[in-house]
């Protein structure tokens, strides 16, 4: 079971939640790795005033919440979510980039060595370099050396000494196998880790994110805790975003029903580490559909 600073699970949602309040969960650095705080199947949370910092992984987890209250949490520099970039799963922080418009391409040249062949065909995005200053997105079709690569389409605007990213991990899934294919496997241990793929799970049809643990993990793939229901190629991989709501593949069966009215006041997210991802909330097509209100 993935482990958690901070751990309140209840058998059923029937009855009372504890009062969690004036309180900061605090990793001991950014690489600290459990999950911040995590609940599950509560019912009538009161949350006042809670801080969670410095997770490389979740920092607010809750796995089916119901008539629920929050007022001023800051979730701050949580979350884990590496990139197609491979090696360590991001480009390094000290990297910086500079896009040149060069006819129907652009020309980026890094600060210092980044790049390899197999980065042709994956998209680069650049900082400011877009439309009124947006991020500037586009594939890298040419390999020069390890500082410069030629993107397909020519930039709105040129920048120097600015950040780039590739595009999130991606992963391909295989109906009813619990293998799943990472041909960019980040150096990074992911077992024991929650995982979030935009495709159903076996156990309930009616969800649309399947939620599971990584349970093993090879050079270029992981076992998983439960199965995909479908094959979908290059899905994106959502390792830790830094707050989930919804009922991880785990708790199917088990009474947890979902998410219903939890309302949040105040919320503030700040800095989501290492590429991190703000909020995922699961979906449900059922006649209780979860409600965020504020935030």
């Amino acid at each position: 079971i993935p482990t958690a600073m901070f751990r309140w699970e209840q058998r059923t949602a029937i009855g009372t939640s504890p009062i969690i309040s004036n309180i900061t969960f605090q990793g001991e650095n950014a690489a600290t790795d459990p999950i911040g705080v995590k609940t599950t199947n509560v019912n009538r949370l009161t949350w006042i005033n809670v801080a969670i910092r410095f997770f490389r992984n979740i920092g607010k987890m809750h796995n089916g919440i119901v008539n629920s209250d929050e007022w001023n949490t800051a979730v701050v520099r949580c979350g884990l979510q590496p990139t197609a970039y491979g090696g360590p799963g991001w480009l390094p922080g000290n990297a910086k980039f500079s896009a040149t418009s060069a006819g129907a391409t652009t020309n980026v040249t890094s600060s210092v060595d980044v790049f390899d062949a197999r980065h042709v065909g994956k998209n680069l995005m650049i900082e400011t370099a877009g439309p009124y200053k947006s991020i500037f997105r586009s594939e890298i079709t040419s390999f020069v050396d390890a500082r410069n690569v030629v993107l397909a389409d020519p930039c709105p605007y040129d920048m120097t000494d600015v950040a780039a990213s590739f595009e999130v991990l991606t992963c391909n899934t295989m109906a009813s196998s619990v293998t799943i294919d990472i041909p960019d496997m980040p150096a990074i241990d992911l077992v024991g880790r929650y995982v979030f793929l935009w495709v159903p799970g076996s156990g309930d049809n009616n969800r649309d994110l399947l939620t599971t643990r990584i349970i093993a993990q090879g050079p270029t793939t992981v076992t998983v805790a439960h199965t995909p229901a479908a094959a979908v190629a290059e899905l994106p991989f959502i390792l830790a975003p830094a707050e989930f709501i919804g009922v991880t593949e785990d708790e199917v069966g088990r009474g947890v029903e979902g998410s219903d009215d939890y309302q949040v006041w105040g919320q503030r997210n700040e800095r989501s580490n290492d590429c991190g991802m703000g909020r995922l909330r699961q979906h449900h097509h059922n006649p209780r559909p979860e409600r965020c209100i504020g935030g």
